[in-house]
């Protein structure tokens, strides 16, 4: 197994984001906006774009397409300067403020924000 390595060799604050979804997304965009630039910001989400359950009444009624319901991050990357990694993490170290990757990379981070979605728990019965 390879070292794992460390990205550096950015200036000013870095925002690591994990989960690329409505609240991750959204996070990413206007840290990176509303800084003006000056935050680095990273997203790291394992797919290659973000599918709305909250807009899919409109398939059902007929009004979309599944497919219209698929957002990719290429705004995020083009238009705001958000660095979009399409990876998994694997374990988040908040006393050294670092985020290892699936693919052994490691990121440093100022500030960490993890969106990661909502899950059901079963309810008996």
């Amino acid at each position: 197994m390879a070292a794992p390595t460390i990205v550096s060799g950015q200036t000013g604050p870095h925002v690591v984001v994990v989960g690329g979804g409505f609240g991750g997304a959204t996070a990413a965009k206007y840290i990176r906006l509303w800084s003006g630039g000056s935050i680095n910001v990273t997203l790291v989400e394992s797919k290659a774009s973000h599918v709305s359950c909250i807009m899919s009444n409109l398939v059902l009624n007929e009004r979309l397409r599944t497919n219209n319901l698929k957002f990719s991050y290429d705004a995020l990357a083009n238009r705001y300067g958000v660095q979009v990694l399409k990876n998994r993490v694997k374990k988040i170290d908040g006393k050294n403020a670092t985020v290892t990757l699936d693919r052994e990379q490691t990121l440093s981070y100022d500030r960490l924000i993890v969106a990661t979605g909502i899950d059901f728990d079963k309810i008996p019965g």
